[in-house]
């Protein structure tokens, strides 16, 4: 037994299931809370990165103002904090690290830069005392590797260049990233990210667009001529005449000239031809270099359409999981000679399923020097299988990637590959009019003499590009001409960036410098490591700079734009080159860290420049030094380092090494921590003084406004309405605001909440609404985050901590989150001091766009009455307006309706057939000046139909998520300028200069309908609003409102079922033999309404009262339909319709001037004339013959057919809009003798019942 007394050994991996392995072999079973004890070891975990480099603002108070006067910001140190999420673990591993039980501490982390960091960071962090440390330094993680491993452990001091060259690397992107970052974010006033690998990389994909873009494809000819010789026949092409030859190639390529071509065509089809030179090689391909990791990810690419990603987690999976692959995020592709030594039993244990495609001997014999090379090995060698572990499940990522490097490793025994090229030159002489002419022509063939390596790496596939030649051909063979072609030919771009491509171009960024060191070091490395190029690719995916659109990497028109905005030595890969070779050179020793971080500070403050001058920076930092003074801990230096003193060089300051943020994550934007001073008392986070300050200033009321306005908006002043809102809001008076899209709803809920001080809840129904909001704020130097579905949770959590902390100016929030009561009581723990409620009308059961999570807010806001509340939407009708104020519980609210009339929208309607409307909506495009233009078409279908017609991009919920991203920027950027799309288009779309609005089609309501027009005219200029419609979109939409509002009865038949029992919904669809989707609605109105309750996905009886609201919704909605169809085939100025419809209280109510109502001759389009057949008299003829066979009275039919021809011809209407055919029918099956029985007549509502109800009973009690 050990004596407690004894000393042990503490190991620190990087993960848990690494510690597991390595505590298996050194026989450490002992379960603890973070560690595995062990008689003798005991082994910890990191969980990658415990410790990161603080946010600027917990470095210097000063710096966590977003202000352009506190850039550049160059820390003299880069302190440590404990990663958020990680509190607990860096507990237990910082209590192991202090242990005088450890006589010894082993760094196990990954054997490379990133490992190294990790391990040097958290004894720093942690500042142990004197203790040996040693490291252990391996590449695969089998039993017999670890053992080996710690057979052979080494001093930690001996990977100081290691540890270097990561801390630079480190410290290097901290410096580019936050401070580029911010310093374009607040120049361009926009959030951007800059990186100093990700920009140039978003560079590389850029300029390709832009080659592609900007390419013009050219015409060209080719002749392709068969000719039969005594073996066979062959096919050759015309090589160009010289004086015919375009530079840029192919030496086949000819003018477009058709005449010139059939000249020379006809020439060689009389001259005389025959084999000028034939060249025979035989060419030996030896297999290829085994795999790192750039290498892995590419070929995973070709092969599965594998994401550089997803390669590496199925690679590292096979590493850590699966014991089956060596360490996988290396650079090398050879392996060292002690390593070589273990290749046959390893090609012993994975040959079995390959046993066809291989040689018996494979295995045998030791590789060659192509394979095996000590001096190109560094740290890992090439990615090849351990022979070992445990198999991953069949057809899994991990067997595939599994079963590419098994074959790779096999290959590598394997013959080279044999090809026989033979290459012709053939001359056909003519003659004309004595003048002698030669045409030259190319014929190659291509025959695969050995697959050799092949067979193994293609899976026993045969190669397909072999070109047969006839046999016994030699030079000088007389040829005959069989037949002969003109091809047209045009030129191609550049081909996009696909996954594969582009991690070569990041490999290869160095062949575009001059410097041959330069270009060395970037042929290694490149624009990063093999360990971080995929998550390089998907940070900028991620944050809108790059997208897929199906196996290609496309930019952006945001990536785009970041690239035209900074500066050339930020996007160029030669700052990355100059600095990975210094980087090298520091890992090699060669050269220290301290001139590489000077430079590096002097590049940020040369780029950037000094704005302010001396004597108010020192004043600053008094300032700073007054307010804050930072924990101690966060002021240690390096463990095991021989980092020299500080020094000054020309201005710039050395900073040490010392503890890092790992791997490559700047948080270029987003939350910092709070000062020592605000963490430590008052109540949100906010200061007491601060607070005072700011209820003082509102007592300013809108000269503060107006100050904040201009400094942390950069608005010059108000638009109109915007003060009197801004003043309401601040005041804390309720307030309800309607103003249309693009006319400043923002501002007036974003500058009332910062003058307010504190934290401004937001609630907003879209995750893309919430995320331009939230990314404005930020590229404006406020403290915003937010909570919705999209977000992982430890980015929950981290805005979860930062408004409990008072960190956050805005915290936005759908409406879904106030279900979870963890929610409610985050609230309850720290309120908020303004209730934000975008997009209100979702609210309203009479809005058009009614979210049954919004209608909630009215009880779950409840607790929080005290809490001034606005509410903000561009579409609510008074009704809307009315209910907001009700289900929101606005006290006194103030309410602005405003701003509705736009004077730049000239609006028209025309009535015609959809079989038209492509054509005419071509006609109206096909002028320039009505262009960028966005058609709305009713569904899907016609979108693409329509867009297919138009030859333009369609856009709709049924596309995938790059494809819409891909349309939105092209459309945005304007390399696209008409787009049709559903109304799902549109939403956030911030494009001044659209000219023109088309639907195709009515839409649902008119509170859709203005929201989808205003996003023309945006820059002021005249744009129009087109509406075509006719008798077919009312079908459509009757068919929709009774799929989606199910007739009262059905809704009564379902709550009767429902008495003393529970169902599911499948069952209350069976029992009421109603189809699953009309079900599913049922369902959805009944619990709005009330009429059912839901326990655990099962439904019972809820109230009885549930049908009057019910009804009032069905009867509105259909209400909605009659106000569209009142607005197309209404007579008045129709912006002057619009305007009432919301009822703008400040409108002056004056005809607009220029819709095709008030001024007729400026319409676009000209109305198809009707034709006046017989059709009246056949339409006449078939009521009468219906009425007769369905026992109807024909008298009162007739009637009734002659009182709507009469109405429609007194208000100029179609016929039917008065009444359908189906109506008048139902009239005279029902005979309603009173309203009420009136309004049970299908196609009868409230507005018809009011406008004809009178005559049309009138009518039938006359008959």
């Amino acid at each position: 037994m050990r004596r407690s007394s004894e000393k042990k050994i503490l190991v620190v991996a990087e993960k848990p299931s690494v510690a597991r392995d390595i505590a298996r072999v050194l026989g450490s079973s002992g379960r603890r809370k973070g560690y595995i004890a062990g008689e003798r070891y005991d082994v910890s975990w990191a969980i990658g990165h415990l410790v990161e480099i603080a946010e600027p603002g917990r470095i210097q108070a000063s710096w966590r103002r977003w202000d352009l006067s506190t850039l550049p910001m160059i820390p003299t140190e880069f302190p440590l904090v404990v990663r958020q999420g990680a509190e607990e673990q860096y507990a237990i591993v910082e209590r192991l690290l202090r242990d005088p039980i450890y006589e010894e501490i082993v760094c196990a982390t990954d054997a490379g830069r990133e490992g190294e960091l990790i391990f040097r960071d958290l004894i720093a962090k942690v500042g142990i005392g004197k203790v040996r440390l040693s490291r252990l330094f391996i590449s695969s993680l089998t039993d017999e590797a670890i053992a080996r491993g710690f057979a052979s452990l080494r001093p930690l001091e001996e990977y100081d260049g290691l540890y270097h060259a990561a801390y630079g690397r480190s410290r290097a992107d901290w410096l580019v990233g936050m401070n580029l970052s911010r310093y374009y974010s607040l120049r361009y006033e926009e959030r951007l990210s800059v990186g100093r690998v990700q920009t140039p990389t978003l560079s590389l994909v850029v300029e390709r667009e832009r080659a592609i873009r900007d390419f013009t494809p050219e015409d060209y000819l080719e002749i392709r001529v068969n000719f039969e010789a005594e073996g066979g026949g062959l096919s050759a092409r015309l090589e160009a005449p010289s004086k015919l030859a375009h530079p840029d190639g192919p030496f086949s390529r000819l003018p477009n000239d058709r005449e010139l071509a059939e000249s020379i065509l006809a020439r060689i089809q009389n001259g005389k031809a025959s084999i000028q030179k034939l060249e025979r090689k035989r060419s030996k391909i030896p297999p290829r270099l085994l795999y790192d990791l750039a290498e892995l990810q590419r070929e995973a690419n070709r092969a599965f359409g594998f994401t550089a990603k997803r390669t590496l987690d199925a690679a590292q999976s096979l590493y850590e999981r699966y014991k089956r692959l060596s360490y996988p995020r290396t650079d090398s592709r050879h392996l060292s000679s002690d390593i070589a030594k273990s290749l046959p039993e390893i090609v012993a244990a994975i040959r079995a399923p390959y046993e066809d495609f291989i040689l018996a001997e494979t295995g045998s014999r030791p590789l060659g020097k192509r394979f095996v090379d000590d001096r190109k090995v560094s740290d890992h060698h090439a990615i090849i299988p351990t022979g070992k572990g445990s198999p991953p499940p069949p057809g899994s990522d991990e067997a595939r990637i599994e079963d590419l490097v098994n074959r790779r490793l096999l290959a590598a025994y394997q013959p080279d590959r044999i090809l026989a090229l033979t290459r012709l030159s053939i001359e056909v002489e003519s003659e004309d009019g004595g003048v002698r002419t030669v045409d030259r022509l190319r014929s190659r063939g291509l025959i695969v003499e050995e697959e050799g390596f092949m067979r193994v790496e293609r899976r026993g596939q045969t190669e397909s590009r072999e070109v047969l030649l006839p046999s016994g051909l030699k030079r000088g063979d007389a040829l005959r001409f069989h037949s002969g072609a003109i091809e047209e030919k045009q030129t191609k771009p550049p081909t996009p960036f696909d996954e594969a491509k582009l991690l070569t171009a990041m490999e290869r960024a160095g062949e575009s410098l001059d410097e041959e060191e330069l270009s060395e070091a970037m042929k290694e490395r490149g624009l990063g490591t093999p360990a971080t190029r995929a998550a390089i690719v998907e940070t900028l995916i991620q944050r809108g700079y790059l997208f897929r659109e199906g196996r290609t990497i496309r930019a952006t028109a945001r990536g785009e734009r970041l690239i035209e905005l900074v500066d050339a030595r930020v996007k160029s890969p030669k700052m990355t080159g100059e600095w990975e070779a210094r980087l090298r050179s520091i890992e090699k020793k060669k050269a220290p860290i301290d001139p590489f971080m000077i430079d590096i500070e002097a590049f940020i403050r040369d780029l950037i420049g000094t704005s302010k001058d001396r004597s108010q920076r020192k004043r600053d930092d008094a300032a700073d030094a007054a307010d804050q003074a930072p924990d101690a801990s966060l002021k240690r230096r390096p463990h095991g380092t021989a980092a020299a003193s500080e020094r000054r060089n020309g201005g710039a300051r050395a900073t040490r090494p010392m503890a890092a943020h790992g791997a490559h994550r700047p948080r270029s934007m987003g939350d910092e921590g709070p000062s020592e001073a605000e963490d430590s008392g008052s109540s949100g986070g906010v200061r007491s003084a601060d607070r005072g300050a700011k209820r003082s200033a509102r007592k300013r009321g809108g000269d503060y406004l107006e100050q904040l306005l201009k400094e942390r908006f950069k608005h010059p002043g108000f638009r109109k309405n915007q003060r009197a809102i801004c003043e309401s809001v601040a005041e804390g008076r309720d307030t309800l605001v309607v103003m249309p899209t693009g006319a400043g709803k923002s501002l007036c809920y974003q500058l009332p909440g910062l003058a307010r001080g504190g934290t401004t809840l937001v609630v907003s129904p879209l995750i893309a609404l919430i995320e331009d909001q939230v990314e404005g704020l930020l590229a404006r130097g406020m403290r915003a985050d937010r909570f919705h579905s999209g977000r992982s949770r430890e980015e929950s959590r981290e805005a979860y901590s930062a408004y409990l902390r008072g960190e956050l100016d805005f915290l936005f929030v759908a409406p879904e989150r106030f279900a979870l009561s963890s929610f409610i009581d985050l609230l309850e723990r720290r309120a908020p001091t303004l209730i934000a409620v975008d997009e209100a009308h979702c609210i309203s059961q009479w809005g058009h766009d009614f979210r049954p999570d919004y209608r909630a807010l009215r009880e779950r806001l409840a607790p929080f009455q005290d809490i001034p509340r606005v509410a903000l939407t561009a579409t609510a009708t008074p009704a809307v307006q009315d209910d907001i104020a009700v289900q929101l519980g606005l006290r006194d609210a103030r309410r602005f309706i405003l701003g509705f009339r736009r004077l730049n929208i000239a609006v028209e309607a025309a009535e015609m057939k959809p079989s038209q409307r492509p054509d005419v909506v071509m006609d109206i495009l096909s002028d320039p000046a009505r262009r960028p233009a966005i058609v709305y078409a009713p569904t899907r279908k016609e979108t693409e139909k329509i867009a297919s017609a138009l030859g333009v991009p369609a856009y709709h919920a049924g596309l995938s998520t790059e494809r819409r991203g891909w349309v939105q920027d092209a459309f945005l950027r304007g390399s696209v300028d008409v787009i049709v799309a559903t109304i799902a288009f549109g939403m956030g779309i911030d494009k001044s200069n659209i000219r023109t609005v088309i639907h195709t089609a009515l839409p649902a309501t008119l509170e859709g309908y203005y929201q989808e027009i205003g996003r023309a005219g945006r820059d002021g200029a005249m744009s129009r609003a087109i509406l075509l419609h006719g008798p077919s979109d009312r079908r459509t939409h009757d068919f929709f409102f009774e799929r989606d509002y199910p007739s009262p009865l059905v809704l009564g038949k379902i709550h009767r079922m429902l008495e003393g029992c529970e169902m599911s919904a499948r069952q209350i669809g069976a029992r009421a033999d109603l189809k699953p989707e009309l079900a599913e609605k049922a369902i959805e109105k009944l619990l709005i309404h009330g009429g059912i309750v839901e326990v655990d996905g099962r439904y019972r009886q809820g109230s009885d009262d549930f049908l009057p609201s019910y009804a009032a919704q069905r009867a509105h909605r259909k209400a909605q339909l009659d106000h569209v169809i009142d607005f197309a085939e209404g007579k008045g100025c129709r912006m002057r319709a619009l305007v009432n419809h919301f009822g703008d209280r400040e409108d002056s109510g004056e005809p607009c001037g220029m819709c095709d109502r008030c001024a007729p001759g400026q319409r676009v389009v000209r109305t198809p004339k009707r034709r006046t057949s017989a059709r009246p008299e056949r339409s006449k003829r078939f009521i009468q013959d219906f009425a007769e066979q369905a026992g109807l009275d024909g008298d009162l039919i007739e009637a009734l057919r002659e009182y709507r021809l009469r109405e429609s011809r007194e208000r100029q209407k179609p016929a039917y809009t008065i009444f359908s055919d189906k109506t008048l029918f139902a009239l005279a099956a029902l005979r309603p003798r009173d309203r009420q029985e009136l309004l049970e007549v299908p196609g009868i509502g409230k507005s018809k019942a009011e406008k004809f109800g009178e005559a049309i009973l009138r009518v039938i009690r006359e008959r």
